[in-house]
C-alpha cells in the first residue's frame, strides 16, 4: 500500500518545518504544489526538495487551491499510489496520524470498506489547550469513528478511485467551499466519508495569511 501526501503552499511561515517534518516520514512520498510564493519560500522549497524524496511543483502565480491539488493528484494517480493524503500548509500531524487512519480503516467490515470513500482526522485548533493527547476522548459508546457530511481538505486521506468516481476538486472555486463541494460530490454518489476521534491533526484554522488570496465567491448547488 502506498501513500503520498500532497501540501500546498503559498508564502510559508517559520511553522512549515515543522509540519513538514512531522508528515514526511508517514508517508511513502511528499508532493509539494507551490502557488506562486515569495523568494524566501522557494528558496526553502528548493534546499528541503534536495534533501529529502520530494516531488516539488512550482506554479508561476497563485492558480487557486483547487487547481494545485489537482495537480498534485494527477502525480499521484499517474504514479500508482493508493492513498492521497492532502494537507494545508500549517496544518501539523501528530505522531502515527496516518498508520492509525488506516489501521482504523481496515478495522471494519469489508463490506463496509467498499463505501467509504474519504477518512478525516479529530481536528484540534491551535490555541485551544491539550497538552495531552489522553485528553482527546471517544464518545460514550467508545466508537472510533462517525460517519460525516463534510470537513476540511487538511488531513484528508481518500482512495485513488475517488477521483475516478467523482473527478478532480472544482478549479471553478479559488479556496472557498473548494472542500465542501468536493465532499458533497462524494455523497452524492451514494458514498460516505468518515471521521476518526484516535487520529488528530493540529490546524490553525483561519489564519491571517489566508487574507492575501484573492478569494471567489461561487454557488456549488
Amino acid at each position: 500500500m502506498n501513500i503520498c501526501c500532497i501540501i500546498v503552499t503559498y508564502n510559508i511561515d517559520n511553522e512549515f518545518e515543522k509540519c513538514f517534518h512531522a508528515i514526511k516520514d508517514q508517508v511513502d512520498k511528499v508532493i509539494i504544489v507551490d502557488n506562486g510564493s515569495n523568494k524566501d519560500t522557494l528558496n526553502y522549497l528548493d534546499k528541503i526538495n534536495g534533501e529529502y524524496n520530494i516531488k516539488l511543483i512550482k506554479n508561476k502565480q497563485n492558480m487557486g487551491i483547487a487547481y494545485a491539488l489537482n495537480q498534485g493528484v494527477k502525480y499521484a494517480l499517474k504514479n500508482n499510489y493508493d492513498w492521497i493524503l492532502t494537507m494545508d500548509d500549517d496544518s501539523e500531524a501528530t505522531p502515527n496520524m496516518v498508520s492509525t487512519m488506516i489501521n482504523t480503516y481496515n478495522s471494519i467490515d469489508v463490506n463496509e470498506q467498499k463505501n467509504i470513500l474519504g477518512i478525516f482526522p479529530h481536528h484540534i485548533e491551535v490555541g485551544l489547550k491539550c497538552n495531552n493527547m489522553n485528553n482527546v476522548n471517544l464518545d460514550k459508546n467508545n466508537e472510533l469513528f462517525e460517519y460525516v457530511h463534510s470537513d476540511i481538505t487538511s488531513g484528508n486521506l481518500l482512495k485513488r478511485e475517488t477521483f475516478d468516481i467523482i473527478g478532480l476538486y472544482n478549479e471553478d472555486l479559488f479556496i472557498d467551499y473548494v472542500d465542501h463541494e468536493f465532499c458533497y460530490r462524494i455523497l452524492e454518489k451514494g458514498y460516505k466519508l468518515i471521521k476518526l476521534k484516535n487520529a488528530v491533526l493540529f490546524h490553525r484554522l483561519g489564519n491571517t495569511k489566508q487574507k492575501n488570496f484573492l478569494w471567489k465567491k461561487n454557488n456549488i448547488y
